[in-house]
């Protein structure tokens, strides 16, 4: 994703998070970061290579989590460390970096992986949906379940 936006002219590796989330086109990124006045370090390269600062994840799953309930969350949080400083993986990078890709886009993320991805290689049982034609092929397990009755599901 983060590739194909880049060949395309979509974004720039050194575009920060707060171009994507800011007042003018919320919800606002902005987690405290005392190592800096800003948050200008916390760039799509930093997140691309795990190195934003961030922490790991948020203490909930965020399957289903609209980006404001996540940045809320995100925003009481200080950054771990400077941004560039050292690298820990970050889940949760990793999904600001897709959702921020899908922004710049003007697309959802789903949206993006269905078009640019899922359909031009042929994945067609891959969704963030769960159609009853694709339920009713998954193995019996909670997760099906869950489905089913209309919960959150980690499948992908």
């Amino acid at each position: 994703m983060l590739m194909q936006a880049l060949d395309r002219g979509i974004v720039s590796l050194e575009d920060p998070v707060t171009k994507f989330y800011n007042q003018a086109n919320p919800p606002v990124f902005g987690p405290h970061n005392p190592y800096s006045s800003d948050l200008s370090g916390v760039t799509l390269h930093s997140l691309a290579q795990h190195s934003s600062g961030l922490s790991r994840e948020v203490p909930q799953p965020t399957v289903n989590m609209s980006d404001a309930e996540v940045f809320k969350w995100v925003n009481k949080s200080p950054l771990l460390y400077a941004p560039y400083s050292t690298s820990r993986y970050s889940n949760l990078g990793t999904s600001i970096l897709g959702q921020s890709i899908a922004r710049a886009a003007k697309t959802s993320f789903e949206q993006w992986l269905q078009t640019q991805l899922f359909d031009v290689v042929g994945m067609s049982s891959s969704t963030f949906s769960f159609p009853p034609d694709i339920v009713k092929r998954m193995p019996s397990t909670r997760a099906r379940d869950r489905v089913r009755v209309g919960r959150a599901c980690e499948l992908i």
